[in-house]
């Protein structure tokens, strides 16, 4: 019983933090897409967002 307690609690703080980072990348994202649209160049938006220039482009390209 104790077992799947601890399982329980850990399998919650994974999804926990798999959540936060899911957030975070999202935010970036959403971010990196604001700085296209102000007219920066991909490899602008990659250096400040620390985004491949392959993920800028794609965004781009949406």
């Amino acid at each position: 019983m104790r077992e799947s307690v601890i399982f329980e609690q850990e399998a919650k703080e994974k999804g926990r933090i798999e959540g936060f980072a899911a957030g975070r990348v999202e935010g970036i994202q959403e971010v990196a897409q604001r700085l296209l649209n102000m007219g920066m160049t991909v490899e602008q938006v990659a250096q400040g967002t620390g985004l491949s220039v392959e993920q800028v482009e794609a965004l781009r390209d949406g």
